[in-house]
């Protein structure tokens, strides 16, 4: 049944995405800012309170209508999953600009390109996945390497990690939790005055993601513990859908200079082995070369055609982990 779910729900992604702004994430994220203003002393021990007091309060109503939808039918289940699943994934419209972004690179349509990176990172956060904001003189190429490492963080995001937690936990508490952590690090990963604060979706290093509130630094953390499984769980999809020996060889090159605790750098380094490509900016490959244990990724720079590349990626290792969740599935139902 879960699997039928989900795979329904990615279709619907792609026929009818829901937008950034949609009226049930309004009503959330005003739900966050609600507790956090009435709870908020600038300590952490108001964030567990706020964290816990969000968390019970939504997680606790979706389970019990999951129960009241399982004590009507399992069907009615079934489309409880569903619509909770079509609320917490999404993907399509990363996938949507990446085309158009291709074709006007086609057309030699440069600052076309350009338009829609911008516009897409304004409107739909990517600038919380792509790492630092790009200068607008940036080269076409450098554009292009932060679009395939923002689609693969949202691919992570979007897909990978709430098909983890959906795994993992009955029911869709793995998904629905993981989103409204992932939403209170975003909105909560900012200083009072909400000015964007660098990586605030949690796949960061511990020292790239302080942030002027003992409260708001609460959310980062939880996020990043309940990350720390789903962004191996992708890193191992990048591996097998690609290149498997160079992802390895990136994946343990970037642990042993020291950065295997930055669940960033951990995506990229085993996508720039699953590519072939120099996904890290370089500002990383400084830090990867600077180690006590330097390492050293000799892949091919990104170019305008670059693009395609990093999409097959996604798209084969969202086929992979998807083939796995319908063997578990048919595993299941035939052991009973």
């Amino acid at each position: 049944m879960g699997f039928f779910a989900f795979f329904l729900v990615l279709l619907l992604d792609q026929a009818r995405p829901l937008a950034a702004d949609d009226r049930l994430r309004r009503w959330f994220g005003d739900l966050v800012d609600l507790v956090r203003t009435s709870t908020d002393a600038g300590q952490a021990q108001q964030g567990w309170i706020g964290w816990a007091v969000v968390t019970v309060s939504v997680c606790g109503v979706m389970l019990a209508m999951e129960w009241l939808a399982h004590a009507i039918h399992p069907f009615v289940e079934w489309f409880f999953h569903v619509a909770v699943l079509y609320l917490v994934i999404g993907f399509r419209q990363t996938s949507a600009v990446i085309t158009e972004m291709q074709v006007a690179l086609a057309l030699d349509d440069v600052q076309g390109a350009r338009r829609l990176f911008d516009r897409w990172r304004r409107e739909h956060g990517a600038v919380e996945t792509a790492g630092p904001t790009l200068p607008a003189d940036a080269p076409i190429e450098e554009v292009c390497r932060e679009t395939i490492v923002s689609a693969l963080i949202n691919l992570h995001r979007g897909i990978c990690a709430p098909l983890f937690w959906y795994l993992i936990l009955p029911g869709v508490l793995g998904p629905l939790l993981y989103w409204v952590s992932g939403e209170m690090a975003r909105r909560w990963g900012q200083p009072p005055n909400g000015a964007p604060t660098p990586r605030a979706d949690g796949l960061a290093s511990d020292s790239s993601t302080s942030v002027n509130s003992a409260y708001g630094e609460v959310a980062l953390r939880i996020h990043r513990w309940l990350d720390w499984l789903p962004v191996r769980f992708t890193a191992a999809g990048f591996a097998v859908a690609g290149n498997f020996d160079d992802a390895v060889y990136c994946w343990r090159g970037a642990v042993a200079s020291g950065t295997g605790s930055d669940q960033r750098t951990l995506l990229l380094a085993a996508a720039s082995g699953a590519t072939g490509l120099k996904l890290a900016d370089s500002a990383l490959e400084a830090r990867w070369a600077g180690a006590a244990q330097s390492f050293e990724w000799p892949g091919r720079s990104v170019e305008t055609t670059s693009l395609g590349i990093g999409m097959r990626l996604i798209y084969r290792s969202t086929a992979v982990w998807l083939g796995l969740f319908a063997l578990l599935g048919l595993a299941s139902y035939l052991g009973r």
